[in-house]
């Protein structure tokens, strides 16, 4: 073979090396590390109050608007995403026009830092018991009637004797009755009592959870 034919050769060798190089990059994207870094997001879509929503109020989707926030700066750690996992529950506090929703407004702690009487109202402290607390359903925002139970022994029924001005008890009747007090009186806080032993000043046994209500226990019902 002529020297020029070899030199031809070489050329055309090094030509098709370098093109299969070049194509190998470009279907590779020209990386060659492995595939690219996902992107962390920045925002996300928050739910923002477009009235002021009152206590007790059950949330509606005209209540609500969408709108992302910078998760870094000016997005609440707890606040929901999505409106359609608050429409329809029942709001534990108020929550003001453009604050975001988050887990703490439909959650009742059954503890009383602070306490927003309306305007024209007066709030009361109640203690109630197993029974007429009905347990602990009863929960800040909820809307409760207010009755008192008077057994026989304690306001009997009686007859007077006009004669003799004397007051006699009628035996087996109406041996209780039950009076409407108050009626449509809103909640405005809960609060359970301490554990017996936090009760009496010595700390609580170790592990002992401070939730519900001890056996005949009171509940502070706020209303």
């Amino acid at each position: 073979m002529k020297r020029s034919n070899r030199l031809v050769l070489l050329v055309g060798v090094f030509l098709a090396v370098v093109a299969f190089v070049g194509i190998a990059v470009i279907l590779g994207g020209g990386n060659t590390g492995g595939p690219p870094a996902a992107s962390i997001p920045t925002t996300l879509n928050t739910v923002i109050a477009v009235q002021d929503i009152p206590l007790g109020t059950i949330v509606k989707a005209e209540m609500l608007k969408t709108e992302p926030r910078n998760i870094a700066t000016d997005r609440k750690a707890g606040a929901f995403a999505n409106p359609e996992l608050v429409i329809g529950q029942t709001t534990r506090r108020p929550i003001t026009t453009g604050a975001q929703l988050e887990a703490a407004d439909f959650i009742d702690t059954h503890s009383v830092t602070d306490i927003a009487v309306p305007a024209g109202k007066l709030a009361m402290a109640i203690q109630v018991d197993q029974v007429s607390g009905v347990g602990t359903l009863i929960k800040t925002g909820d809307y409760v009637d207010m009755i008192v139970g008077l057994t026989g022994d304690k306001f009997p029924v009686v007859t007077l004797d006009q004669t003799t001005k004397s007051i006699t008890v009628v035996a087996g009747l109406n041996s209780t009755s039950v009076k409407l007090l108050l009626s449509g009186m809103q909640v405005l806080g809960t609060q359970l009592p301490p554990p017996p032993a936090a009760a009496e000043g010595a700390p609580a046994p170790s592990g002992q959870p401070v939730t519900g209500l001890n056996a005949g226990g009171l509940e502070n019902v706020i209303v």
